[in-house]
């Protein structure tokens, strides 16, 4: 992802968000009724589309750490995660999970705080739209835990990706585990990894 576009119905294309700064995308999500995008470097930018015109806000600045992938997730009490991904030779070895908190006050900043446990929710990460579950509901998911997907392959023909050894996993945020959640078929190596089936949950 790297521009930011919005399109509205009765218009003939899409209206591209001037942010005035080189900005590189990752991921964007629709929360409370308000439209979220952030970067690889934390940065959190509020695009307000619902008028007219198209505004953006900057919300949090950016950290000193980048990461190949950030994702942004809904969690089940209603706040808005970021989850960092970081990996080095092809191969996923840690996640990193923080909240986003509304700071009162003079500034009126938001900031994003480091969460070390999910409780009861199970986060699932890949190329889809990220989606976070109670294990009370779906007690076949481990709590506390973030499966992910393999997002190391190319885009264009060949679909190559790892195979058998391809980069998805269940990471435990309480001991920082990862073990495997399928074993991929090595016939498959050459088509895309797959993404997440979400079935119509409770209240959605």
């Amino acid at each position: 992802m790297g521009r930011l576009a919005s399109f509205r119905s009765g218009n003939n294309s899409w209206n591209f968000i001037n942010l005035g700064q080189s900005y590189v995308f990752v991921d964007i999500i629709y929360h409370k009724s308000q439209v979220f995008a952030v970067d690889s470097w934390s940065k959190l930018v509020q695009i307000e589309v619902a008028s007219g015109a198209t505004n953006y806000r900057g919300m949090t600045v950016r950290s000193n750490c980048c990461a190949q992938v950030a994702y942004l997730v809904d969690s089940q009490e209603g706040d808005l995660l970021m989850v960092l991904r970081f990996w080095k030779n092809c191969k996923t070895f840690e996640f990193k999970v923080f909240k986003l908190v509304y700071q009162i006050g003079e500034a009126h900043e938001e900031v994003w705080a480091h969460v070390k446990n999910i409780g009861d929710q199970a986060l699932f990460l890949g190329d889809n739209p990220s989606v976070s579950v109670s294990t009370m509901e779906f007690p076949g998911c481990q709590p506390n835990c973030i499966y992910y997907s393999d997002q190391n392959h190319n885009h264009i023909p060949p679909y190559a990706y790892h195979g058998v050894d391809d980069d998805s996993g269940v990471f435990n945020l309480e001991d920082g585990s990862i073990h495997s959640h399928y074993v991929p078929v090595p016939s498959k190596k050459r088509i895309l990894p797959p993404i997440w089936f979400v079935p119509k949950l409770k209240g959605n």
